[in-house]
């Protein structure tokens, strides 16, 4: 019997050992082949991410050296939503640590990777788009691990969503010949911002259906929230505005009841300007149906900055 069972566990280490050899060979040929500036497998695999873009810049612009007053953490609308210029123009330095479909619980370890690396302690600003509170993590995790520079922080990334898309990734990452880029960034500004001047040219569809928590969302949210506040971090919640599309107002109260839970059991102010109205002529701070361009950027960061001021979060300088 011994016998047998020894017989099958080699014969089964044999396999796992053959396994892996193909599957790294496998790896090799497709993230070191170069088609058009592009690894192999970018080509191949749908849902892979490219070395380069906003994640690549945001990640290595991050100085632990600076002093920062303002930390921001979310998805796209953060990137394309605060602006280090316009916060510099009062005295205050930002960076913006926010990369497309950003999820919590990407977020959260973004901020445990990177801030314990600052001196001082900025104020913390967790942007929440609320369909982002829907979502899976898996697109936002694999942006991340294809440009991080920090084998933990892509390794915890990968774990928020343990896969073969993430796991592919992570393997990509440290494959890829050093220094490749097969990707520019769109529109980046600095300190991770990005910005768009165009104006919103279409009519917008009304929003399908009611608010519907991804509860890992949920709890990447409350793991952040919870790390802040036993490291001694002021923290806010923001929503910037949205268009006042056909809808808004009905997915948006689904949104906020489920961050109010949040919010009051961390105590943490939520800043809520999705509803926010500029008029008639709204559609010429918008660039597409949910970001705003620089026009609606410079309109909301001026109202952020006097809200934080007043609630005592930012001092007037």
């Amino acid at each position: 019997m011994r016998a047998v069972v020894g017989h099958i566990c080699s014969r089964v280490l044999l396999f796992l050992l053959f396994f892996l050899l193909a599957y790294f060979l496998m790896a090799e040929l497709l993230h070191r082949s170069m088609i058009q500036g592009r690894r192999l497998n970018t080509h191949i695999q749908s849902k892979s991410a490219r070395i380069g873009g906003q994640e690549h810049k945001m990640l290595r612009d991050f100085d632990p050296l600076q002093q920062y007053d303002v930390f921001v953490v979310g998805s796209s609308h953060a990137y394309r939503g605060y602006d280090p210029r316009l916060f510099e123009v009062h005295g205050y330095r930002l960076f913006n640590a926010g990369s497309s479909s950003q999820h919590p619980a990407v977020s959260d370890v973004l901020m445990r990777s990177m801030l314990p690396r600052l001196k001082n302690k900025p104020l913390v600003i967790f942007d929440l788009y609320h369909r982002i509170l829907e979502i899976d993590p898996t697109e936002s995790s694999i942006r991340v691990i294809a440009n991080s520079l920090e084998p933990e922080m892509a390794f915890r990334i990968m774990m928020v969503k343990p896969n073969v898309s993430a796991l592919n990734t992570l393997v990509a990452r440290y494959l890829a010949p050093d220094g490749m880029i097969e990707t520019e960034p769109k529109d980046y500004v600095r300190d991770g911002y990005c910005s768009r001047d165009v104006e919103l040219q279409c009519d917008l569809d009304s929003l399908p259906g009611a608010f519907k928590i991804n509860d890992q969302a949920m709890h990447g949210l409350r793991n952040g929230l919870e790390w802040l506040t036993a490291n001694g971090y002021r923290c806010v919640l923001v929503s910037h505005p949205m268009p006042p599309q056909k809808g808004r107002d009905i997915f948006q109260q689904g949104a906020v009841e489920a961050i109010q839970q949040v919010n009051h059991e961390f105590r943490v102010p939520y800043f809520d300007f999705t509803t926010y109205d500029f008029g008639e002529q709204w559609k010429s701070y918008f660039w597409d149906a949910t970001h705003l361009n620089q026009r609606g950027v410079d309109v909301f960061n001026q109202l952020l900055i006097d809200t934080l001021c007043s609630a005592g979060y930012l001092s007037r300088k």
